[in-house]
Parts: C-alpha cells; sequence; structure tokens
C-alpha cells in the first residue's frame, strides 16, 4: 500500500475499532477480532498492549498496533491511551491518537504524574517512561503471539521444546544462566523469529533490567475468571536447582497429539511432546510476548543470584526493541532479518572450527571419570579408542586435572608425568584440551594472587557453585586480569603441549550480588561478553606449530564454550557469540529420554541455536551426564549413539563398549554412516565452509527449504544437514508396541537411505558398498519408517549421486569429486 493509502481513513478505521479501551478477557476478545480483519485484509499486526506499573492491576496505559505492509515493507504504529487523567475509560482513539510512520516520529502522553512515549525508528520501536514517581511504573511491550504465526528463539532453557511458542516462559529476568530462571539456559538470546514471517529483537544493553515472558501460563481462572498470581519460583547456582522442576513447562494444548489417519500430511502427532520428569500440572499459555524494562531487578515473584542488583545502564524504564519482516516474509526470511537486526555489521564467523574437530569424535573424561580423573585412567582410555581403529580428533581432560581450581598447574598425586602424557596421546592420535573456568578456590595460589592484584571479583568474594569448594570469579572487566589469566593459561600451553580448551561458566549468575566488578558491568550478559572476547577468543589463537599437534593450517585452536549472547560492542572490537568460532556446547543434558534436557531436547536445542546464528553446535555427550542416581541403559545409549550419528560434531565419555553388544555395533555403524554421508562425501567441510559465508545454519529445521508450508513449522525431532540430507533419529522413549514413526518430508523426490545395510564391525566408510535405497518418496508427505535412524536425501543431489551411485547414477552419471586426504582428515 502507499503513503496515502496508508492514511486513507478506512486504515485508520480499523485502528479505532481495535482501540476501544477494553481489558482484560472482553478487550483481549477484541483485539483477537481486530486481528482477523486485519490479517484478511493483507495485514500483519504485532504490538498489542503497553503497561506501567508492578502491580498486576495496573493500568493499560497505551494501547498500541504496528501493521506491516508486507509489499512495501512500511513500518506503522497507531497508539490510543484508555486512560483519562481522571482515570475513567472512555472509547475510541481520538482524544490520544497520534501517527508514526517508518522515517521516525515520537509520539507522548502526559498521564497524571508522569508521561509515556513511543517512537519508531527505522524498524526499531521504543517504548518509555518518563518523569515516573519512585519505582512505581515501568514500561511493557505486549505482542500477540499466534498472529504471528510459530515462534523460534529466546535461547537454550532447561525444557527445549520446538517451536518456542509452544513452551510457557514463566516471566522472569533474561540473561545467561546455568540451569537457571525460569529454565533459562546458558545461551540467552532475546530474539526471535516466526513462520509469518516477523523477526522482533530486543536490544539487551539499552534495555535495562530485562524481563521476559513467552507464552506464560495464563494468570485467569476459565470459569471463575478470577486472576491468580503468578507462581513464586526460587532459583540458586548448581547442582541446587536440578531439584526445582524443570521449566518451561509445555503448553497444553501441544501435549495432545490426536490425528486423522485418513491424512497423511496430518502433522499433530508430531507435536506431543513427552517429558521424563513431570513435577506440575501443563498450564495454558497466555499467547503473549511480554518484554520489561525495570528499575531493577525487582520482580518478586521470581528469586535469583541478582536480585535487587543495579547496574550501569544508560537509560532507565526503555524497552528498546527491533521489528521487522522477512524477504520474503517467511520462516527463512525472518531469521535473515533477525539476525541482521540482531548482529547488525558483525560478520559471520571469519573461520570454522578446525574440519578435523567437526569430522571426528571428541572423547571426553567426564561422564566416565568426573572428577577423580587420573593420568593412568586418561591413557587407558585413549588405548582402549585406538585398540578398536576408532576415529578421533581430541581426548579432553575434565575437571579435575589441575591442582586447585584457578591453578594452571595439575595434580602431581593423579598426573605425575604430564608431558609424557601428552605426548603419547598425540602419538595415538589425539589432540589434547583442558577443562577450565572463571573461578578461583581459597586453596589455589591463584587466589592469593589475584587478590592482592585484585583481578577477582569484590576483592575475592566466595560464592558457590557446582562443585563443593566455594570459587571467587575473574573480572573480566579488568583488561590486565585477563591477560593475566591468559598468560597463565599460555604457560601450561607451551610447558605440556596441550592443544586447546574446553571454557565452562562465562555466566553473570554466579556473580555476587550487585556484582561489584572494577568497572560496573552495563547489562548482565556484558560477563558473558567480556569473558568470550578477552579470555575465550585470545586463547582460540595458533601457538607455534612446533609446540602442540595442531595442524599448520588451522586458523583457530580447538575450543568449546557454552554461555552466550547476542551481544558485542563492536566499538571495542569485540565479537559477538555467532561470531566466535568455537563449539557451542549444549547444557549438560540428563541421562534419560525426553524433552526435560533428556535425548529428545537435543535436535530442538541444536535448531534453536542454528536459528540464532550459532551453527557450530556440540550436542554434549552421547548417554548424557549420569548424574546423581541417572544411568544409561541399553536402549538409551543406542539410540543416544543413531541420533548423533549425523550432527555437526560428535563426543563420547561413556564407552558404548561397556554396554551390552548390540550398543557397540551401533557405535561402529553409526560412525560408519558418519564417514559415508558427512566426511568422504564432503558435505560436512561444504557446511561448515558455507555458514561462515553465509551464516546458515549447517543443521536446519526443515522449514528452511519449504518455509511456507504449515507441516514443517512444527517438527521437533527431524533435522537437515544442508538442504538435501535429512536425517529423523528416534529420540523419544520406544514404545514396545509400536513397530514404526513417522517422517514428515519436504516437497520434492526422496530416497531413503539404507542404515541397516551399513556395516556394524568398522568406523569406517571404505567397506561401503554400492547401497540400494530401501524406497523413493515424494514429498510432501508423512511416511511410516521401521528405522532407529531414519536417513532420507534429496533424489538427484550430489549426495544422492554419492552415496546411491547405482540409483542415482539413472538420472545422472556425474560423481561428486572425493575429498583429498587433507580435507578427509
Amino acid at each position: 500500500m502507499t503513503t496515502a493509502e496508508w492514511e486513507a481513513a478506512g486504515v485508520w478505521y480499523r485502528v479505532e475499532t481495535l482501540c476501544d479501551g477494553r481489558s482484560g478477557e472482553a478487550g483481549e476478545s477484541r483485539w483477537n477480532d481486530a486481528q482477523r480483519r486485519l490479517a484478511a485484509d493483507g495485514w500483519a499486526v504485532a504490538l498489542v498492549t503497553a503497561r506501567s506499573g508492578q502491580s498486576p492491576s495496573s493500568p493499560e496505559v497505551a494501547m498500541a498496533l504496528a501493521c506491516i505492509d508486507r509489499d512495501r515493507e512500511t513500518v506503522a504504529a497507531a497508539l490510543h491511551n484508555p486512560v483519562s487523567a481522571c482515570g475513567s475509560q472512555h472509547s475510541g482513539c481520538s482524544a490520544f491518537r497520534s501517527r508514526v510512520h517508518q522515517n521516525g516520529g515520537e509520539c507522548q502522553w502526559q498521564l497524571r504524574t508522569f508521561a509515556v512515549v513511543f517512537a519508531v525508528h527505522d524498524e526499531r520501536l521504543e517504548l518509555r517512561v518518563r518523569n515516573a514517581p519512585g519505582s512505581a511504573v515501568y514500561p511493557e511491550l505486549r505482542v500477540d503471539v499466534p498472529s504471528l504465526g510459530h515462534w523460534y528463539g529466546t535461547g537454550h532453557t532447561m525444557q527445549q521444546h520446538w517451536p518456542s511458542s509452544s513452551a510457557c516462559l514463566e516471566l522472569g529476568p533474561f540473561y545467561p544462566f546455568d540451569n537457571g530462571v525460569c529454565g533459562l539456559g546458558t545461551l540467552a538470546i532475546a530474539g526471535w523469529c516466526t513462520s509469518g514471517g516477523w523477526a522482533l529483537w530486543v536490544d539487551e544493553q539499552r534495555t535495562p533490567y530485562l524481563h521476559v515472558a513467552m507464552n506464560a501460563p495464563r494468570l485467569y481462572d476459565d470459569d471463575a475468571r478470577v486472576k491468580r498470581p503468578p507462581t513464586r519460583r526460587a532459583w540458586s547456582v548448581g547442582h541446587e536447582n536440578a531439584h526445582r522442576g524443570t521449566l518451561p513447562l509445555l503448553d497444553a494444548r501441544w501435549a495432545t497429539a490426536a490425528t486423522d489417519d485418513d491424512d497423511p500430511n496430518d502433522t499433530r502427532a508430531l507435536r506431543a511432546r513427552p517429558v521424563s520428569v513431570v513435577t506440575e500440572a501443563l498450564p495454558v499459555g497466555d499467547d503473549m510476548l511480554r518484554i520489561q524494562s525495570r528499575l531493577a531487578f525487582d520482580y518478586e515473584p521470581v528469586w535469583h543470584p541478582l536480585l535487587h542488583t543495579r547496574l550501569a545502564y544508560a537509560e532507565s524504564t526503555v524497552v528498546h526493541m527491533g521489528l521487522g519482516v522477512g524477504t520474503p516474509p517467511d520462516a527463512r526470511g525472518a531469521r535473515e532479518r533477525l539476525l541482521d537486526g540482531m548482529l547488525g555489521a558483525a560478520a559471520p564467523p571469519s573461520a570454522s572450527p578446525p574440519l578435523w574437530l567437526l569430522q571426528r569424535p571428541i572423547w571426553t573424561t567426564w561422564a566416565k571419570y568426573k572428577a577423580e580423573v587420573t593420568q593412568a585412567q586418561v591413557l587407558a582410555f585413549a588405548e582402549e579408542i585406538v585398540a578398536r581403529g576408532l576415529p578421533r580428533s581430541v581426548l579432553e581432560i575434565d575437571d579435575r586435572w589441575c591442582s586447585a581450581y584457578g591453578d594452571w598447574r595439575f595434580d602431581a598425586d593423579k598426573f605425575p608425568r604430564p608431558q609424557q602424557m601428552v605426548k603419547r596421546l598425540h602419538a595415538l592420535g589425539f589432540r589434547v584440551t583442558l577443562w577450565c573456568t572463571a573461578f578461583v578456590e581459597r586453596q589455589s595460589g591463584a587466589y592469593a594472587e589475584g587478590c592482592r592484584r585484585g583481578y577477582l571479583v569484590n576483592d575475592g568474594a566466595l560464592f558457590p557453585w557446582w562443585q563443593p569448594q566455594p570459587v571467587a570469579a575473574l573480572d573480566v572487566t579488568d583488561a590486565a586480569a585477563c591477560v593475566w589469566f591468559v598468560g597463565r593459561a599460555r604457560a601450561l600451553q607451551r610447558q605440556c603441549g596441550i592443544d586447546g580448551f574446553k571454557f565452562d561458566s562465562g555466566e553473570p549468575c554466579w556473580l555476587p550480588r550487585q556484582a561489584p566488578t572494577l568497572l560496573q558491568l552495563r547489562y548482565p550478559g556484558e560477563y558473558t561478553e567480556l569473558w568470550l572476547n578477552r579470555v575465550v577468543w585470545p586463547l582460540m589463537q595458533p601457538l607455534d606449530a612446533t609446540t602442540t599437534a595442531a595442524a599448520a593450517d588451522d586458523a583457530v585452536l580447538p575450543a568449546e564454550s557454552r554461555a552466550a549472547t547476542s551481544t558485542a560492542d563492536t566499538a571495542a572490537g569485540h565479537r559477538a557469540s555467532p561470531s566466535v568460532p568455537c563449539l557451542w556446547r549444549l547444557f549438560d543434558r540428563f541421562s534419560y529420554f525426553g524433552y526435560d534436557n533428556g535425548l529428545a531436547s537435543v535436535v530442538p536445542a541444536m535448531l534453536i541455536s542454528g536459528v540464532l546464528g550459532v551453527s557450530f553446535v556440540l550436542p554434549d555427550m552421547i548417554g548424557g551426564n549420569e548424574y546423581g542416581e541417572q544411568r544409561a541403559d541399553d536402549a538409551l545409549m543406542l539410540h543416544w549413539l543413531y541420533a548423533n550419528a549425523l550432527m555437526p560434531s560428535l563426543q563420547f565419555s561413556l564407552r558404548p563398549w561397556d554396554f551390552a553388544p548390540p550398543v557397540e555395533a551401533a557405535m561402529y555403524r553409526a560412525l560408519a554412516i558418519r564417514d559415508h554421508l558427512l566426511i568422504a562425501s564432503g558435505l560436512l567441510k561444504q557446511l561448515a565452509e558455507e555458514s561462515c559465508r553465509t551464516r546458515a545454519p549447517m543443521a536446519r529445521p526443515l522449514w528452511w527449504v519449504c518455509p511456507q508450508l504449515p507441516p514443517a513449522h512444527s517438527v521437533a525431532d527431524a533435522f537437515l544437514m544442508g538442504d538435501d540430507l535429512l536425517v529423523a533419529p528416534q529420540t523419544t522413549i520406544p514404545d514396545k508396541d509400536a513397530v514404526d514413526r513417522v517422517v514428515w518430508l519436504p516437497p520434492g523426490d526422496w530416497w531413503q537411505y539404507p542404515s541397516e545395510a551399513i556395516p556394524d564391525d568398522t568406523a569406517s566408510a571404505a567397506a561401503v558398498g554400492t547401497l540400494r535405497p530401501v524406497r523413493q518418496c515424494r514429498g510432501p508427505v508423512a511416511v511410516h519408517c521401521r528405522s532407529v535412524l531414519p536417513v532420507f536425501i534429496r533424489c538427484g543431489s550430489a549426495l544422492a549421486r554419492w552415496a546411491l551411485r547405482e540409483e542415482a547414477g539413472a538420472m545422472c552419471a556425474v560423481r561428486m569429486p572425493p575429498v583429498s586426504s587433507a580435507d578427509s582428515g
């Protein structure tokens, strides 16, 4: 529509019909009616309500409507104040109506003793409160969730549901957390794209004390229409939170899966979300995204480590949110607009992690040996791997190899000859990495030196974490402290030939109350940003090639990290998390099936990472971490092996040969399938390079190739590697009565790959001969598969010509050229 048409009376009439001052359930019904009318006329509707005041009964001081003309991408807003100066309701918006167009503008209302300001500037929306008395007023933006389709974003959560809008994320503070607030995890990014083509993101640096809720549990009783108070929650740090239940809960409307067996495209069965541990009745969500800026972390219903903490924000009581439509206006286009809006000029990673780190398994000591690990166990573990002819990239020596937390010295009792140990591991074909954190314990030499130099937060104040010893945190706002930390790590690296590091922690949730750092943090995620840019990134830079076993052409050293945000001080040369080319590890998975941080959560967490720009995903350890009384059984281990086989990277700690013989056989078959489809074909290298060029994720949701088809929007247990390889592992509890599972295929012709025909006595694809596909299917269609690892390859693709030479050769005789030995590792 043209600007003249936009200003026509008909458009404003629709806005006036919407903004009639109604509130509560009646107002929401009126809003939904207006949504449908506007959608029928080709409009998409976004913002709903701005509210001020801390009390749930605080009045709505502004009602906002934002529409985008999909053809011209025109952003505009009409606003309405339903509360007069004396507090009475009045209909229509003639008294306070204003107009804001894409070229900028600002509207202000004076309400009693404070003012509400709303502005639009180049797709960025601002809602602020001015001259508010005390802490009684704060701004909140609300977005109607269903009207924009399915939503993808938020980051990692302890219950990981797909799409993100199928979960009920309760209102709470928003920053990276270790198993934390309302289920929020280590990768916390306040950005979303939707299947309707919308992208929304919050500027976390400029929105003070950000609080977010996505489809939070409804507080209205459907019968009595009585508003209930929100559920009170308390979150500490470390293992203590494991006993508080896993959140966010699934919306009850997604928990049932009634299907039409006569409709092959009915994918409602794919929407069922089983969990392993159910501690609360499933709620019904309120269908709103709520974004608040508060005067402090002062939301009393949620206790968390930074409650009542005040930081050095430049502004107060203002929400800065970006809003845009993708080109084209679908989920994939919205994802591109989201990354452009969040990251701006920040480039995709200039390099990928070392290719061999993606291709071959990482072997780590943690799940098997925990903190009791010794040099003898490390060497015995390595010898067992080599004796079985298994591929290897890194042997990762996890917690606790050091003499004390914070000291860069091996424990002399547990690791009496570390240099000889590293040389032996190198000779066996392993690179060697060490686990590290930002923490130091009182008994360490680093603690005394750090306190003396002022390099620790709050002069070395101790706090609890996931291990028994209290620790203090490195003050990453102090550049000299980071240089000191990196220098100590480099000294050990040169002394022993260490090839890289696994970086644990980095989240602000561990900091003492008020976070008394040398330079006051400007927002919580700044701690994560500085940890990544002043510690992780410097320690990823290559050393002299004679010092370590790293390949001479590796752009970066092997590294894992977990804490991530989308923010970066580009003026200081900082990289946003998605621009750091390390492996981004999912939070420690639990050893059971289910979306509550079990096996079923791995695929949606990996997909969310890619949507938010984090492509190089490490899906944690096969079989989980075996915490507490949890133990992986044969069924879980077998399914986890196949589930991870075709992901961007994979990691072992639990030894498959400690389980029943079928599990060890599954390990060989899974690795041979990986070798055949990802490594020998060159596909993994191609995808890594594409991610660096275009920010495309390596592992992609099914809507990536058909973003306008609704069945693709809610598939949570399948993914694409590139555009031509579809992987649908069985990640939920096997049903003893079921003989198959349903897989939805996007449009096109697909071969089903014969996974069961791959040899199960070698990890190499060298023994794979000519394969005949199980069958050919034409999508879009839902098909039944009798396989623990259904895999489909697009007919006519380069991968099909490589993997299924005989059948695909009838269509095209061209073969994908073999990769060089250097590329294949």
